[in-house]
């Protein structure tokens, strides 16, 4: 089947598309790529430019320019390096320890990790949604605050820090909502309770 196997990340591009006929005039797009071609904002972007060709019947005339990528790591360039490791050293000044939840084991006979996924009931999710705008938040903050309420609660500290995903995306460079390039970031995130 052409769309198995791995992608070949030498390859000119890097991504597959398959459209699949399910049916009489009923149709699947199948788009594989690895995560260092596309982030997930990259991908939205993707998504919705191929659904603006569609209705364009392929005019490409009907998308906007494509920003550039360089336009990023030229405005990246420019930032003041010493200044972001100061801001983010002090950050964590006074945690004690970095959050650990589950300790190494370096045992042959440790327990493989098991995935378990839950999914939100709609009702919850909107109300979450409709919290967070209430306050001037993110439904992203607000699952990162229950996350590190967790991490307190089953570490038994009052102080946590976890890693977050940023898009990576400065409003600072134009075109930057637009660009279909990996700008994602992992950040670092700190809780700290005060009961």
């Amino acid at each position: 089947r052409w769309g198995a196997g791995p992608i070949d990340l030498d390859a000119p591009s890097p991504i597959r598309f398959e459209l699949l006929g399910t049916g009489l005039d009923r149709w699947r797009l199948s788009l594989v790529t690895h995560h260092v071609v596309l982030d997930g904002w990259s991908l939205s972007v993707l998504v919705e430019e191929l659904l603006t060709l569609y209705g364009a019947a392929g005019d490409d005339g009907s998308l906007p320019p494509p920003a550039d990528p360089r336009d990023h790591l030229a405005w990246l360039s420019r930032q003041d390096r010493a200044a972001a490791e100061e801001a983010w050293s002090g950050h964590f000044d006074g945690l004690p320890a970095p959050t650990v939840l589950v300790p190494a084991q370096d045992r042959e006979d440790a327990p493989l990790p098991e995935r378990l996924d839950i999914g939100l009931p709609p009702g919850l999710t909107a109300d979450l949604t409709r919290m967070a705008r209430r306050n001037g938040l993110t439904l992203n903050t607000v699952v990162q605050w229950a996350w590190g309420m967790l991490l307190a609660h089953w570490t038994g500290r009052d102080d946590v820090a976890f890693l977050g995903m940023s898009s990576g995306r400065s409003p600072e460079v134009p075109g930057a909502e637009r660009m279909g390039a990996i700008l994602v970031d992992t950040v670092p995130a700190r809780l700290t309770l005060r009961p």
